[in-house]
Formats: C-alpha cells, structure tokens, sequence
C-alpha cells in the first residue's frame, strides 16, 4: 500500500502539505494521500488531490483522528474518509468520486461546516453511523445524492445544511437506517431531475 503521509499517535500533526500522485491499488488495498493511522493524528491545513483516497483518518474502534480545514480535490474514490469519533470540519471537499464518507464501523464523529460540491457520486456518504450529527455544511451535486445514509445507521441527525442537487436526492435515507434520523432546519434546492 503507499502512502503520500503515514501518521500514528496522540501527538502528530500533519499540517500544511501538499500531497498528491498515490492513486493505485496494492492488492485490494487502496492507496492514500494521508492516512492517519490510530490513536489521534491531526490532518489541518494540507491539499491534497490525485490519490485514490484523499485523507483517512482514524481506524475502527480507536480514538479519533480529526480532519479539520483542509482542500481535497479530483481523488479517484474519497476525498475524506473517517472513521470512529474522528471529527470532519471546515474543508472545501470537490471533485472527488465521493467527497466525505464517514463510517464503515460504528462512526459516533461529526461532519461539520465543510464545503463540498461537485463529486461524482455523492457529497456526504454516511454509512454505518451512530448518533452522527451532520451540520452546517453546503453540499452542491450536479449528479448524483447530497446526503446518502446507509449501513444500518441510527440516530443520525441532520441540522442547519445547505444541500443542492441537480440530479439525485437531497437527502436519501435507506431503509435500514431510519431509525432515529432527524432533520431540522435544512435548506433543500433541487432543479432538473433533482428530488427532495
């Protein structure tokens, strides 16, 4: 697997970089512009773009790796992907295949005011979350969903967003992870074939 930046532990800070070019698979491992590792690494302030996942940050079941203002372009899969209690907050997300997807083991993190748009696939992937609060965020998608919720998660919540789509839905909720979900205080925008 390779690595544009490999961080572990309570006290790393990766900061200010501008990492691009790793966008392989090595076996059925994707490779990552930052990966932060476990036990609490930082990504803030870095450009990251050209990879096959821009930032992961966190590991299943360890403490949070938070993702905090960054600019994560034109990465082939994700542009941030997090996991655990790892927080998402105050990036500009664009161009990626899907521009934030937060979960895949039980996610209790947020996802807030980030700028994300023009994604291939989707905006916000929340997938297999718990009690996850996404919030304040704008999400433009000329094709495809806003917000996708998926993977039985639970009480997910959504409150204050701006989420636009040209074609897809603002909000899609599967069946298996309605339990608990709100949503407050959103400003929906759908035009062509775009749905609510």
């Amino acid at each position: 697997q390779n690595y544009g930046i490999f961080a572990r532990g309570a006290n790393v800070r990766v900061m200010s970089n501008t990492v691009y070019g790793h966008d392989g698979i090595s076996g059925s491992s994707p490779d990552m512009g930052i990966y932060l590792y476990r036990n609490g690494p930082v990504a803030e302030g870095n450009v990251v773009f050209g990879n096959y996942d821009g930032i992961r940050g966190g590991t299943d079941g360890y403490q949070a790796s938070d993702v905090i203002g960054n600019r994560v372009y034109d990465n082939l899969r994700y542009g941030i992907w997090a996991y655990s209690y790892s927080d998402v907050r105050e990036n500009v997300v664009y161009s990626n295949g899907t521009g934030i997807r937060v979960g895949a083991g039980a996610y209790y993190g947020e996802v807030l005011n980030n700028l994300v748009y023009d994604n291939s696939s989707r905006g916000i992937l929340v997938d297999t979350g718990s009690g996850t609060l996404v919030a304040n965020n704008t999400v433009y998608q000329a094709v495809g969903d806003a917000v996708y919720v998926q993977g039985s998660s639970a009480n997910i919540q959504l409150r204050n967003n701006i989420l636009w789509t040209d074609s897809g839905y603002a909000i899609l909720v599967t069946a298996d992870s309605q339990v608990g979900f709100g949503s407050d205080y959103n400003l929906l925008y759908t035009t062509g074939s775009g749905q609510v």
